[in-house]
């Protein structure tokens, strides 16, 4: 429970300064928002209305504080572009979010456990080395690079996959390994190595001894 806290702690001045920087930058932008909304022909009382409506004619310092006022009661504004309550839009695509994200952790765990133990049962062995070169690989390799492949192959090429939408289990399946494979990358390598460390220890050595069979003193 401290240690919760703890980073509870840490992560609030983290978060304030993130958030005060991208409002200070989102200001630094050239342009108007306004002006590309309403197009650079609209009327200047038109123009006036909406900065007012966003609260852009308001002072810097003034926005800022109202902006944060606002995220604390977990209002965000509203969106230019779609002319919405940002925290509806947010609700209304957090379901998809929360399930991409869930495909893609049960992506990663189900190919990291099983390459990390059998890299580390087999290791500096053949098949070490290439599950070795793979992990490699997939940390190298971009998510933004990887998707198009994985679409033009599997959706355009062989057709087995939609390339967008929602609502079903196939429309997850080619975004859930474009971001699980980094993490699975990255798990295999850290699942290899504790594997190596408990297989030295003593307690294996003894359970190996006594002839218990390999999987029973791995899993």
């Amino acid at each position: 429970m401290r240690y919760l806290l703890h980073r509870l702690l840490y992560m609030l001045p983290v978060v304030w300064l993130v958030v005060s920087l991208v409002f200070l930058l989102i200001h630094l932008v050239p342009g108007d928002p306004i002006e590309q909304m309403l197009g650079e022909g609209a009327p200047t009382a038109d123009v006036a209305a909406a900065r007012h409506t966003f609260g852009l004619d308001a002072p810097l310092a003034t926005q800022y504080v109202r902006y944060w006022a606002g995220v604390l009661r977990g209002n965000l504004g509203l969106s230019i572009r779609f002319n919405q309550s940002v925290s509806s839009l947010v609700a209304q695509r957090y379901p998809y979010t929360l399930a991409l994200t869930l495909a893609a952790l049960f992506v990663a765990i189900t190919l990291a456990l099983p390459a990390g133990v059998r890299s580390a049962q087999r290791r500096d062995r053949w098949d070490d080395r290439v599950l070795s070169v793979v992990s490699l690989f997939g940390l190298s390799f971009p998510n933004f690079a990887l998707g198009p492949v994985l679409i033009l192959f599997f959706a355009i090429e062989l057709g087995w996959l939609p390339v967008s939408g929602s609502g079903t289990v196939a429309h997850l399946v080619l975004p859930a390994i474009t971001m699980g494979s980094a993490l699975a990358a990255i798990l295999t390598r850290m699942v290899r190595t504790s594997m190596l460390e408990e297989l030295g220890q003593d307690y294996v050595r003894t359970a190996r001894a006594k002839g218990l069979a390999e999987h029973t003193v791995v899993y």
